[in-house]
Order: structure tokens, then C-alpha cells, then sequence
């Protein structure tokens, strides 16, 4: 999968209804600029225009803009790209990953 990944120009979530994709989390961990619908936790994970880029999922309109924008834009693409890795990067970090774990349990415990 690592090398589909790296051999994509962009990764289109195009989910109605979604949660925290980690196909989307995977792409951008590997640097492929990445296009979500407007979704459950999507957003969460997509800063529009800086880490990704959204459309309203039935707005396909706006889906194929953003293709064509990430084609047409390579410094986009780039930008997209490096920010997204840094953001999927501090999200998926193990050590704070596990320090609120931690918390989390001992908030329920007490």
C-alpha cells in the first residue's frame, strides 16, 4: 500500500459519512496531498487549505476543482503536502498518544 500511496499525485476521501478515516491519516503521514469530503471527523483531521483540502461531500463540483487545483498548483500540492505530514505526525505521536491515554483512564477510574 506504501507504494500506491507514493505513486499517487493525491488521495481523494470522498466519504458521505466517516469517522476518522486512516486511509486519510496514512496519505498524509507519506506526504500525498490529500482531498476529504466535509464529514464526521474529517475536519478534525483536515485544515482546509493548509493540510488538505474539503469539499461538501455532494458538491462534487467542488471535488473535481480541487483535483484540478492540486494539478494545476504544484506549490500547493508541495505546501499541502509537507503540512500535512507535520500534522499527521503530532496526531500520531506515541509518547502523547499514550500520556492522555493514561489520563483519560484515570479520569474515568477516579
Amino acid at each position: 500500500m506504501i507504494a500506491e500511496y507514493l505513486n499517487a499525485h493525491l488521495f481523494i476521501c470522498p466519504s458521505s459519512i466517516e469517522n476518522s478515516p486512516n486511509s486519510l491519516g496514512e496519505a498524509q503521514l507519506l506526504g500525498v496531498p490529500v482531498i476529504a469530503s466535509y464529514v464526521g471527523g474529517v475536519p478534525d483531521m483536515v485544515t482546509h487549505g493548509e493540510t488538505g483540502l474539503l469539499y461538501r461531500f455532494e458538491e462534487v463540483e467542488m471535488l473535481a476543482e480541487g483535483i484540478r487545483n492540486l494539478f494545476m498548483n504544484m506549490a500547493l500540492a508541495l505546501s499541502l503536502s509537507k503540512k500535512g505530514i507535520s500534522a499527521s505526525e503530532q496526531r500520531h505521536q506515541p509518547t502523547s498518544n499514550l500520556q492522555q491515554m493514561i489520563k483519560i483512564y484515570r479520569s474515568i477510574i477516579e
